[in-house]
């Protein structure tokens, strides 16, 4: 082989990255849904095991933000005075986050072509 010091570098950068730490940023259970288009506007208080099913959660692995709830989407993180947003860059959803009173709040915002999906919960969890 040619570059051995080279390939050694590379497969110890490669695995350091996949073996990056994953830590749960957010876990949280939404307790309201509000769907809209142009028909209007409905809103829809969630069952325990819809709750569940709908779990909002996003990871970090090494320095980068994922919506783990939907597809391991890459987020990006700003924070805006109170407000910490997780934003999609493609335009398909974010999730903005509030720490009010000791609790914390969320809104999980989903657009799906011309209909919206807006999700209301409160999380267990958050560490930006």
């Amino acid at each position: 082989m040619k570059y051995p010091f080279l390939f050694i570098v590379l497969i110890a950068f490669s695995s350091s990255i996949a073996f990056a730490e994953t830590m749960v940023v957010l876990s949280g259970l939404p307790q309201v849904k509000v769907m809209s288009d142009f028909s209007g506007t409905e809103q829809v208080q969630m069952s325990e095991s819809e709750q569940a099913n709908y779990r909002c959660e996003i990871v970090k692995k090494g320095n980068d933000y994922y919506w783990a709830s939907r597809k391991d989407i890459e987020l990006i993180f700003s924070e805006s005075g109170t407000f910490y947003n997780f934003v999609e860059p493609g335009g398909s959803g974010y999730i903005r986050v509030v720490v009010a009173d000791g609790a914390t709040y969320y809104m999980e915002h989903l657009t799906l072509g011309l209909k919206n999906i807006t999700y209301w919960g409160s999380a267990a969890e958050f560490t930006p």
